[in-house]
């Protein structure tokens, strides 16, 4: 039942393209996340479809196939992987600059599911891409690469909370900025954005110290993990 050979690239993301738009469709029923897991753009039912596709991919050796494919299947990921998010972009672009309200109850019936839907195809011509690309020109192991690797399904595990946590002592950052002033982040109740107005860099900022030490935190706390008893067999 778990036999089965690489399909074709055009199969591979046309079934993005059909799971993207059931996610679009998903995403307007207003349903927030299902067992903690949030549904948004190229979310749970990916992550599903990407499980099943990796046992298949250990068991039918499909990383080897991805490896081998032509140059006109390889050709025709890299467009998809290029052309997709151009659309997106062009299409939030023109919405704004339009003022056509792209966030708008009657227009979310629509961009909703076509965002998905690009999002849908965009995800699976991007990992072929990669996956091809990495195969051809990154094929080595060296003390780094071994250790990244190690480490990874912890990371993988771990990395939300390292994030989370991190990101938040940036907010605490900026409150603490800001409170000389008499000024503070504001969070409507519910709402995970804020709408406080800030500088540009600021934004910048964050996302580099948010990026940065969250590496520096997660992979050697997942290398530790991985010594504990229990959870070396697991990680």
């Amino acid at each position: 039942a778990w036999t089965m050979s690489f399909p074709k690239v055009w199969k591979v993301t046309a079934f993005g393209v059909a799971l993207g738009f059931v996610q679009g469709l998903i995403m307007l029923t207003g349903v927030g996340g299902i067992a903690f897991m949030p549904i948004t753009f190229g979310t749970l039912p990916f992550y599903i479809a990407f499980f099943a596709a990796g046992v298949l991919a250990k068991r039918n050796k499909w990383l080897d196939a991805i490896h081998d494919l032509d140059g006109c299947q390889v050709t025709f990921a890299r467009l998809v992987a290029t052309i997709f998010p151009v659309m997106v972009i062009c299409l939030i672009t023109f919405s704004y600059e339009n003022e056509l309200g792209l966030t708008s109850k009657r227009n979310h019936l629509v961009t909703v599911p076509v965002l998905a839907t690009a999002g849908g195809g965009f995800c699976m011509a991007i990992i072929i891409t990669a996956l091809h690309f990495f195969s051809h020109h990154f094929n080595m192991t060296g003390p780094v690469s071994k250790y990244l690797s190690d480490a990874a399904y912890g990371v993988y595990l771990t990395h939300s909370w390292v994030i989370s946590l991190v990101a938040w002592t940036w907010f605490l950052a900026l409150d603490a900025m800001a409170a000389p002033a008499g000024g503070s982040l504001y969070w409507r109740p519910g709402d995970p954005f804020s709408s406080t107005e800030m500088d540009t860099w600021l934004l910048v900022a964050g996302w580099v110290y948010t990026a940065v030490l969250s590496n520096l935190v997660v992979w050697p706390l997942a290398t530790q993990l991985r010594k504990l008893p229990v959870l070396k067999e697991m990680l």
